[in-house]
């Protein structure tokens, strides 16, 4: 955390926490883009997560969403499918913006 804080903690635009995914201090609707690399197959509570976001997300906010290919050799041993996790996301009204092939989905709040 103190390597990004060095590296990221004097942009006016980016806040940098290290809080419970479930539950942040996140005001409702205030952010634009949200972002979560190679850890959603791992988090428990994965409707939790979904719901926390989509409180977060301002409408017309993003969430970007990379994560380990299922057929590929590295990475964890549990993996989700891009479908997988958008079927989570989709209940809650975030829709897929565009899915690419090497499994970055980017995932869109509201109209």
């Amino acid at each position: 955390m103190e390597e990004v804080r060095r590296r990221f903690g004097n942009y006016g635009n980016i806040t940098i926490l290290n809080e419970d995914i479930i539950s942040t201090s996140i005001p409702s609707d205030s952010v634009d883009l949200a972002f979560m690399s190679n850890v959603f197959h791992d988090i428990e509570d994965k409707e939790a997560v979904v719901k926390e976001v989509n409180r977060i997300l301002k409408p017309g906010g993003r969430l970007i969403i990379i994560e380990f290919k299922k057929d590929v050799m590295f990475g964890p041993p549990f993996k989700l499918r891009p479908e997988e996790v958008e079927q989570y996301f989709n209940k809650w009204g975030l829709y897929q913006r565009r899915l690419c092939r090497g499994f970055s989905l980017s995932l869109h709040a509201g109209p």
